[in-house]
C-alpha cells in the first residue's frame, strides 16, 4: 500500500473512532463500580471526559492529515481517557470503544506503528 493510503486509513480510523464517541454517553446506564456513576454529577463528569476524548481523536486524525508531530500524543491521551471511562461502564458500545483504544495504544506505544515515514509525521 502507498504511504498516502496509510495516511488516510490512520486518519480515518482516528476520526471515525472519535465520531463514534457521540453515542457513548447515552449508554452510560450501568457501572460495575457504583450505581452512583450512572446519574448526577458523576455521569456529567464522565460524559464530559468522553466528549474530550472524542475531540482528541478527531484532532489526532486531522493532525495526521496535516503531518503534525503532536497527533500521536493526542491519540494516546484520548485513548487513555476513553479507556478509563469505558472501563467504568464496560458493556455494549463502551466495550467496543475500549477495544479500539487498546488497538491504538498497542500500535503507538508497543509496536511504534505507524512510522513517521509511513504517514509523514
Amino acid at each position: 500500500m502507498s504511504n498516502a493510503l496509510w495516511l488516510y486509513l490512520v486518519a480515518g480510523f482516528l476520526i471515525v473512532h472519535g465520531l463514534g464517541h457521540v453515542g457513548g454517553p447515552w449508554l452510560f446506564v450501568k457501572s460495575w463500580l457504583s450505581p452512583e456513576l450512572t446519574h448526577g454529577a458523576w455521569k456529567w463528569l464522565f460524559t464530559a471526559l468522553w466528549l474530550v476524548a472524542m475531540l482528541g481523536f478527531i484532532a489526532a486524525g486531522i493532525g495526521v492529515l496535516q503531518h503534525q508531530a503532536w497527533w500521536r500524543t493526542a491519540a494516546i491521551a484520548a485513548s487513555v481517557v476513553s479507556l478509563v471511562v469505558s472501563a467504568l461502564y464496560i458493556r455494549g458500545a463502551p466495550f467496543n470503544a475500549a477495544a479500539a483504544d487498546v488497538v491504538i495504544l498497542v500500535a503507538l506505544l508497543v509496536a511504534h506503528w505507524p512510522s513517521a515515514e509511513l504517514v509523514g509525521s
